[in-house]
Protein backbone atom coordinates (compact mmCIF):
# COMPACT_ATOMS: atom_id res chain seq x y z
CA UNK A 1 0.00 0.00 0.00
CA UNK A 2 0.96 3.60 -0.95
CA UNK A 3 2.76 5.70 1.96
CA UNK A 4 -0.10 8.50 3.27
CA UNK A 5 2.13 11.39 3.98
CA UNK A 6 1.72 14.90 4.87
CA UNK A 7 0.52 16.12 1.34
CA UNK A 8 -2.44 13.91 1.85
CA UNK A 9 -2.82 15.55 5.11
CA UNK A 10 -2.85 18.61 3.36
CA UNK A 11 -5.53 17.77 0.88
CA UNK A 12 -8.25 16.56 3.53
CA UNK A 13 -7.49 19.83 5.46
CA UNK A 14 -7.85 22.36 2.22
CA UNK A 15 -11.10 20.28 1.18
CA UNK A 16 -12.52 20.27 4.44
CA UNK A 17 -12.51 16.87 5.61
CA UNK A 18 -11.74 17.51 9.20
CA UNK A 19 -13.26 20.32 10.87
CA UNK A 20 -13.85 21.28 14.74
CA UNK A 21 -16.29 19.39 16.87
CA UNK A 22 -15.80 20.96 19.50
CA UNK A 23 -15.91 24.51 18.10
CA UNK A 24 -19.47 23.21 16.36
CA UNK A 25 -20.62 22.71 19.61
CA UNK A 26 -19.86 25.91 21.01
CA UNK A 27 -22.27 27.31 18.60
CA UNK A 28 -24.87 25.52 19.14
CA UNK A 29 -24.62 26.49 23.21
CA UNK A 30 -24.11 30.31 22.07
CA UNK A 31 -27.34 29.99 20.11
CA UNK A 32 -29.41 28.73 23.44
CA UNK A 33 -27.99 30.92 25.55
CA UNK A 34 -29.10 34.18 23.34
CA UNK A 35 -32.62 32.53 22.91
CA UNK A 36 -33.16 31.44 26.65
CA UNK A 37 -31.99 35.22 27.83
CA UNK A 38 -34.41 36.36 25.23
CA UNK A 39 -35.02 39.73 23.50
CA UNK A 40 -36.92 41.05 25.88
CA UNK A 41 -34.19 43.12 28.54
CA UNK A 42 -35.50 42.71 31.62
CA UNK A 43 -35.52 38.56 31.31
CA UNK A 44 -31.85 39.22 30.02
CA UNK A 45 -30.61 41.60 33.00
CA UNK A 46 -31.85 39.51 35.43
CA UNK A 47 -30.50 36.26 34.24
CA UNK A 48 -26.99 38.08 33.12
CA UNK A 49 -26.77 39.80 36.66
CA UNK A 50 -26.87 36.78 38.35
CA UNK A 51 -24.75 35.22 35.89
CA UNK A 52 -22.28 37.67 36.86
CA UNK A 53 -22.31 37.49 40.01
CA UNK A 54 -22.53 33.59 40.49
CA UNK A 55 -19.60 33.55 42.83
CA UNK A 56 -20.76 35.12 45.32
CA UNK A 57 -24.19 33.37 45.95
CA UNK A 58 -24.94 30.44 48.62
CA UNK A 59 -25.16 26.54 47.60
CA UNK A 60 -28.67 25.94 47.58
CA UNK A 61 -28.45 22.12 49.02
CA UNK A 62 -32.16 21.51 48.23
CA UNK A 63 -31.61 22.34 44.18
CA UNK A 64 -33.25 20.27 41.89
CA UNK A 65 -31.32 17.72 39.84
CA UNK A 66 -31.32 17.61 35.96
CA UNK A 67 -30.64 13.81 34.39
CA UNK A 68 -31.35 14.90 30.87
CA UNK A 69 -29.40 13.10 27.87
CA UNK A 70 -26.53 10.38 28.47
CA UNK A 71 -24.25 10.86 31.69
CA UNK A 72 -21.15 11.85 31.07
CA UNK A 73 -18.03 9.04 29.14
CA UNK A 74 -16.65 7.45 32.43
CA UNK A 75 -12.90 8.82 32.97
CA UNK A 76 -10.65 7.48 35.55
CA UNK A 77 -10.30 10.03 38.36
CA UNK A 78 -6.75 10.13 37.76
CA UNK A 79 -7.52 11.58 34.27
CA UNK A 80 -10.16 14.04 35.99
CA UNK A 81 -7.47 15.14 37.99
CA UNK A 82 -4.97 15.88 35.40
CA UNK A 83 -7.71 18.08 33.68
CA UNK A 84 -7.35 21.56 32.99
CA UNK A 85 -9.26 23.54 35.18
CA UNK A 86 -12.42 24.64 33.52
CA UNK A 87 -12.70 20.58 32.36
CA UNK A 88 -12.38 19.58 35.71
CA UNK A 89 -14.78 22.08 37.10
CA UNK A 90 -17.22 20.92 34.00
CA UNK A 91 -16.87 17.34 34.60
CA UNK A 92 -17.44 17.26 38.47
CA UNK A 93 -20.20 20.02 38.27
CA UNK A 94 -22.05 18.29 36.02
CA UNK A 95 -22.11 14.79 37.71
CA UNK A 96 -23.18 17.08 40.73
CA UNK A 97 -26.20 18.32 38.84
CA UNK A 98 -27.27 15.05 37.50
CA UNK A 99 -27.02 13.35 41.26
CA UNK A 100 -28.48 16.40 42.88
CA UNK A 101 -25.94 16.31 45.31
CA UNK A 102 -22.76 19.21 45.15
CA UNK A 103 -19.86 17.62 46.83
CA UNK A 104 -17.92 20.43 49.62
CA UNK A 105 -15.09 20.52 47.90
CA UNK A 106 -17.00 21.25 44.87
CA UNK A 107 -18.68 24.18 46.50
CA UNK A 108 -15.27 25.42 47.27
CA UNK A 109 -13.66 25.43 43.96
CA UNK A 110 -13.05 29.46 42.28
CA UNK A 111 -15.07 29.21 39.08
CA UNK A 112 -13.34 31.45 36.36
CA UNK A 113 -14.13 35.02 35.65
CA UNK A 114 -16.86 36.04 33.12
CA UNK A 115 -14.90 35.58 29.42
CA UNK A 116 -17.27 34.83 26.42
CA UNK A 117 -14.44 33.37 24.23
CA UNK A 118 -13.97 30.71 27.04
CA UNK A 119 -17.23 28.77 26.64
CA UNK A 120 -16.73 25.84 29.32
CA UNK A 121 -16.16 28.56 32.14
CA UNK A 122 -19.24 30.16 30.87
CA UNK A 123 -20.95 26.48 30.94
CA UNK A 124 -19.64 26.61 34.08
CA UNK A 125 -21.18 29.45 35.36
CA UNK A 126 -24.36 28.51 34.70
CA UNK A 127 -24.41 25.51 36.16
CA UNK A 128 -22.87 27.28 39.19
CA UNK A 129 -26.34 29.20 39.11
CA UNK A 130 -28.27 26.43 38.83
CA UNK A 131 -26.85 24.74 42.17
CA UNK A 132 -26.63 28.11 44.18
CA UNK A 133 -29.53 30.81 45.72
CA UNK A 134 -29.98 32.37 42.75
CA UNK A 135 -33.51 33.75 43.23
CA UNK A 136 -34.75 33.27 40.02
CA UNK A 137 -39.20 32.45 39.32
CA UNK A 138 -41.22 32.48 36.61
CA UNK A 139 -39.99 32.42 33.20
CA UNK A 140 -36.33 33.93 34.58
CA UNK A 141 -36.38 30.13 35.69
CA UNK A 142 -37.43 28.49 32.87
CA UNK A 143 -34.97 30.07 30.88
CA UNK A 144 -32.17 28.88 33.04
CA UNK A 145 -33.23 25.78 32.82
CA UNK A 146 -33.02 25.26 28.97
CA UNK A 147 -29.66 26.44 29.35
CA UNK A 148 -28.80 24.40 32.11
CA UNK A 149 -30.34 21.04 29.95
CA UNK A 150 -28.38 21.73 27.11
CA UNK A 151 -25.44 22.11 29.07
CA UNK A 152 -26.14 18.89 31.02
CA UNK A 153 -27.69 16.92 28.06
CA UNK A 154 -25.80 17.77 25.21
CA UNK A 155 -23.12 20.52 25.65
CA UNK A 156 -20.80 18.58 27.95
CA UNK A 157 -21.32 14.57 26.81
CA UNK A 158 -20.71 15.92 23.66
CA UNK A 159 -17.39 17.83 24.76
CA UNK A 160 -15.63 14.90 26.42
CA UNK A 161 -17.37 12.49 24.21
CA UNK A 162 -15.09 14.26 21.58
CA UNK A 163 -11.88 14.78 23.87
CA UNK A 164 -11.73 10.81 24.83
CA UNK A 165 -12.42 9.66 20.68
CA UNK A 166 -10.64 12.84 19.38
CA UNK A 167 -9.87 10.79 16.10
CA UNK A 168 -11.05 12.28 12.70
CA UNK A 169 -12.40 8.90 12.03
CA UNK A 170 -14.82 9.40 14.73
CA UNK A 171 -16.41 12.61 13.48
CA UNK A 172 -19.38 10.89 11.90
CA UNK A 173 -19.73 9.18 14.85
CA UNK A 174 -19.77 12.39 16.94
CA UNK A 175 -22.44 13.52 14.79
CA UNK A 176 -24.36 10.70 15.72
CA UNK A 177 -24.11 10.84 19.43
CA UNK A 178 -25.00 14.69 19.38
CA UNK A 179 -27.97 13.80 17.64
CA UNK A 180 -28.99 11.46 20.20
CA UNK A 181 -28.51 13.51 22.85
CA UNK A 182 -30.48 16.45 21.42
CA UNK A 183 -34.00 13.86 21.63
CA UNK A 184 -33.94 14.62 25.20
CA UNK A 185 -34.44 18.41 24.32
CA UNK A 186 -37.18 20.67 24.72
CA UNK A 187 -38.81 21.80 20.94
CA UNK A 188 -37.83 25.40 21.44
CA UNK A 189 -34.17 24.07 21.59
CA UNK A 190 -34.18 21.53 18.93
CA UNK A 191 -35.60 24.51 16.44
CA UNK A 192 -32.81 26.71 17.29
CA UNK A 193 -30.21 24.13 17.44
CA UNK A 194 -30.87 21.83 14.38
CA UNK A 195 -30.15 24.52 11.97
CA UNK A 196 -26.74 24.78 13.37
CA UNK A 197 -26.52 21.28 13.20
CA UNK A 198 -27.43 20.73 9.64
CA UNK A 199 -25.11 23.05 8.39
CA UNK A 200 -22.29 22.18 10.31
CA UNK A 201 -22.20 19.10 9.38
CA UNK A 202 -18.81 18.31 7.78
CA UNK A 203 -18.08 14.95 8.95
CA UNK A 204 -21.37 13.59 7.04
CA UNK A 205 -19.93 13.80 3.99
CA UNK A 206 -20.06 10.73 1.59
CA UNK A 207 -16.59 10.33 2.09
CA UNK A 208 -16.09 10.75 5.60
CA UNK A 209 -19.10 8.30 6.49
CA UNK A 210 -17.04 5.63 3.94
CA UNK A 211 -13.92 6.20 5.79
CA UNK A 212 -15.55 5.65 9.20
CA UNK A 213 -16.83 2.27 7.59
CA UNK A 214 -13.05 1.19 6.05
CA UNK A 215 -11.80 2.21 9.38
CA UNK A 216 -14.01 0.55 11.76
CA UNK A 217 -13.57 -2.70 13.86
CA UNK A 218 -16.39 -4.82 12.70
CA UNK A 219 -16.29 -6.37 9.30
CA UNK A 220 -19.88 -5.71 8.61
CA UNK A 221 -19.01 -2.18 8.10
CA UNK A 222 -15.77 -2.65 6.17
CA UNK A 223 -17.47 -4.49 3.89
CA UNK A 224 -20.00 -1.92 3.43
CA UNK A 225 -17.47 0.48 2.80
CA UNK A 226 -15.57 -1.33 0.28
CA UNK A 227 -18.72 -1.97 -1.45
CA UNK A 228 -19.86 1.95 -2.12
CA UNK A 229 -16.49 2.51 -3.46
CA UNK A 230 -16.69 -0.11 -5.95
CA UNK A 231 -20.11 1.27 -6.69
CA UNK A 232 -18.51 4.64 -6.99
CA UNK A 233 -15.31 3.22 -9.27
CA UNK A 234 -17.39 0.88 -11.52
CA UNK A 235 -15.83 -1.95 -13.58
CA UNK A 236 -12.18 -1.43 -13.63
CA UNK A 237 -9.31 -3.40 -14.16
CA UNK A 238 -8.85 -4.29 -9.82
CA UNK A 239 -4.88 -4.19 -10.31
CA UNK A 240 -5.00 -1.41 -11.85
CA UNK A 241 -8.02 0.67 -11.08
CA UNK A 242 -7.56 3.86 -8.95
CA UNK A 243 -10.08 6.43 -7.89
CA UNK A 244 -10.81 10.01 -8.76
CA UNK A 245 -8.55 12.48 -7.12
CA UNK A 246 -9.52 16.01 -9.28
CA UNK A 247 -10.91 18.71 -7.17
CA UNK A 248 -14.16 18.43 -5.20
CA UNK A 249 -17.14 20.90 -4.61
CA UNK A 250 -17.89 20.90 -1.23
CA UNK A 251 -21.10 21.24 0.10
CA UNK A 252 -22.90 20.75 3.67
CA UNK A 253 -24.51 16.94 2.96
CA UNK A 254 -28.62 17.06 4.10
CA UNK A 255 -28.22 14.62 7.37
CA UNK A 256 -31.11 12.71 8.43
CA UNK A 257 -31.96 13.77 12.24
CA UNK A 258 -33.15 10.29 12.84
CA UNK A 259 -30.23 8.40 11.85
CA UNK A 260 -28.81 5.87 14.40
CA UNK A 261 -26.32 4.60 12.03
CA UNK A 262 -23.71 5.89 9.87
CA UNK A 263 -25.43 4.40 6.95
CA UNK A 264 -28.48 6.11 7.37
CA UNK A 265 -27.14 9.41 8.13
CA UNK A 266 -27.56 10.82 4.33
CA UNK A 267 -28.86 9.35 1.34
CA UNK A 268 -26.62 7.34 -1.01
CA UNK A 269 -28.43 7.88 -4.25
CA UNK A 270 -26.40 10.76 -5.81
CA UNK A 271 -23.23 12.96 -4.76
CA UNK A 272 -21.55 10.01 -3.25
CA UNK A 273 -17.52 10.49 -3.38
CA UNK A 274 -14.89 8.48 -2.01
CA UNK A 275 -12.35 9.12 0.52
CA UNK A 276 -9.54 11.58 -0.54
CA UNK A 277 -7.30 8.62 1.21
CA UNK A 278 -8.05 5.58 -1.07
CA UNK A 279 -8.16 7.38 -4.46
CA UNK A 280 -4.50 6.51 -5.16
CA UNK A 281 -4.95 2.81 -4.16
CA UNK A 282 -6.42 0.39 -6.54
CA UNK A 283 -9.05 -1.65 -6.53
CA UNK A 284 -7.26 -4.33 -5.63
CA UNK A 285 -5.96 -2.97 -2.09
CA UNK A 286 -9.61 -1.14 -1.30
CA UNK A 287 -10.64 -4.60 -1.49
CA UNK A 288 -8.18 -5.40 1.23
CA UNK A 289 -9.80 -3.72 4.46
CA UNK A 290 -12.22 -6.33 3.85
CA UNK A 291 -10.35 -8.70 6.32
CA UNK A 292 -8.91 -5.58 8.35
CA UNK A 293 -9.24 -1.94 9.16
CA UNK A 294 -8.00 0.69 6.96
CA UNK A 295 -4.79 2.85 9.18
CA UNK A 296 -4.82 6.44 9.15
CA UNK A 297 -3.21 9.07 10.81
CA UNK A 298 -4.54 9.88 13.78
CA UNK A 299 -5.12 13.61 13.13
CA UNK A 300 -7.32 15.03 15.78
CA UNK A 301 -11.40 16.08 15.28
CA UNK A 302 -11.26 19.62 16.76
CA UNK A 303 -8.72 21.71 16.61
CA UNK A 304 -8.23 22.79 19.90
CA UNK A 305 -4.16 21.62 20.44
CA UNK A 306 -3.44 24.20 17.30
CA UNK A 307 -5.72 26.97 19.10
CA UNK A 308 -3.79 26.54 22.11
CA UNK A 309 -0.08 26.61 20.31
CA UNK A 310 -1.12 29.67 18.27
CA UNK A 311 -2.48 31.82 21.36
CA UNK A 312 1.36 30.25 23.09
CA UNK A 313 3.20 31.82 20.01
CA UNK A 314 1.22 34.78 19.79
CA UNK A 315 2.35 35.82 23.21
CA UNK A 316 5.70 35.04 23.44
CA UNK A 317 6.26 37.42 19.93
CA UNK A 318 4.33 40.26 21.82
CA UNK A 319 6.94 39.55 24.76
CA UNK A 320 10.15 38.27 23.69
CA UNK A 321 12.14 39.97 19.80
CA UNK A 322 14.59 37.43 18.66
CA UNK A 323 13.41 34.05 17.58
CA UNK A 324 15.68 32.45 20.42
CA UNK A 325 14.19 34.10 23.17
CA UNK A 326 11.05 33.36 22.45
CA UNK A 327 11.62 29.58 22.00
CA UNK A 328 13.20 29.52 25.12
CA UNK A 329 10.13 31.37 26.87
CA UNK A 330 7.23 28.92 24.93
CA UNK A 331 9.88 25.99 26.28
CA UNK A 332 10.32 27.17 29.66
CA UNK A 333 6.33 27.41 29.65
CA UNK A 334 5.68 23.70 28.46
CA UNK A 335 8.24 22.44 30.76
CA UNK A 336 6.90 23.96 33.83
CA UNK A 337 3.31 22.51 33.40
Amino acid sequence: MKEIGEDFEKKCREEGSISCILFDGRIDMTNVIMEAEGSEQSYMGKIKEEHYSVANLDINPNFNCICVGPPLIKLPDEVIQDLSTDQHYGYKIVCAVREGVLPAKLALLEIGPVNHSRWLTTANRFLRLWVSKHGLRGKNLKNLQLIVEFIIGVYYPCWFNAKVKHCWIKGPRHILFQLDCLKSQKKEVLDLVMPTVRRSAWYAHSEMLIQALLCSEDQKDRINGVEKILTIRGEGDPNSQLGDSSVRMRKTPEINTEATSINDLISWSDGVLEPPLTCSLSTLEVKGFINSPMKVPNWPCHTQSIERVVKMVTEASAKYYSQEKRDGAIRAQEASK
